[in-house]
């Protein structure tokens, strides 16, 4: 599975660690690690090559043994970091600063490469009432068959299309503000056991996303009397129906036409009362 973005972040929240703790330290590159300077300077600008493709070598990360504190060889854990997890992980206080971004991130990955996991994410975040409404009228959108139909006069399509990578960041983040908790105590967990970058996308997916993040996720699957999965239902209902009427479309009556815009115009408004409701549970989520 490919979480280029979560280990990206990763490497940048790292590079930034270290360029702080430098500046701290008042230290040049060369007393850091005296055996190649440069691989300090890559480190601190997040320059990854060939040659270091994970950021961090195991022998700049400790030395290979307590006492092998030699002009050679210094490290960076114990002379700029007090563990290998402050230096990849960063402090508990640095760590739940990032968690969100470490989440959204992943979720993002997820969503791009969803083969290998047996769960469904967007269904998961339709459980937000504005991102479930956006995803079926997106779904509705990408039908050849109805993108001629005058009777999409009754969606806006501009909005749909302009608001839903600002609607998939609110429908994460409302998924976060219910499972942050459990979140937090599992990649916690998971941080205490990794002590280097080498293969990280696979450590990641292996030791975390797979037996633990999913099944984490699947308890927050939301059932048929979710807010965001009534919205959805019935806009898919509402579409799915209009969408069988569109072939007859020249022959409907302007009683018939006035019918399915007025039921349209119901639908959304029983939707935005859903999406009322449900910012009174965020806004109690957030207490």
């Amino acid at each position: 599975m490919n979480l280029q973005n979560t280990t990206e972040l990763f490497y940048k929240l790292c590079a930034e660690r270290v360029k702080n703790k430098i500046k701290e330290s008042k230290l040049t590159l060369k007393e850091i690690y005296p055996i190649d300077p440069k691989l300090i300077s890559r480190i601190q600008n997040n320059r990854r090559y060939d040659g270091n493709p994970y950021l961090l070598t195991d022998t700049v990360i400790m030395p290979i043994s307590s006492d092998s504190k030699s002009d050679s060889n210094i490290g960076l854990v114990p002379l700029l970091f007090k563990t290998e997890k402050e230096l990849l992980w960063g402090t508990d206080e640095e760590i739940s600063r990032n968690l969100y971004s470490i989440f959204e991130k992943i979720i993002l990955d997820l969503l791009n490469d969803s083969s290998e996991i047996e769960v469904d994410i967007n269904y998961i975040l339709c459980d937000y009432v504005p991102y479930a409404e956006n995803y079926a009228y997106w779904h509705l959108l990408k039908q050849p068959d109805i993108k001629s139909s005058p009777i999409l006069n009754a969606i806006d399509s501009k909005y749909i299309k302009n608001n839903k990578d600002r609607l998939l960041s609110e429908a994460i983040r409302y998924l976060y503000l219910k499972c942050d908790v459990d979140f937090h105590y599992l990649f916690n967990d998971f941080t205490e056991n990794i002590y280097s970058y080498k293969k990280i996308n696979c450590v990641l997916y292996k030791q975390f996303i797979k037996p633990q993040f999913i099944p984490m996720l699947r308890k927050y699957t939301p059932t048929l009397s979710s807010l965001g999965i009534r919205a959805r239902e019935i806009i898919i209902s509402d579409l799915s129906s209009l969408s069988n009427l569109i072939t007859k479309e020249k022959s409907l009556s302007k009683s018939h036409k006035k019918y399915f815009n007025t039921l349209l115009d119901t639908t959304y408004d029983y939707v935005s009362k859903l999406a009322d409701i449900q910012k009174e549970h965020i806004t109690l989520l957030k207490l």
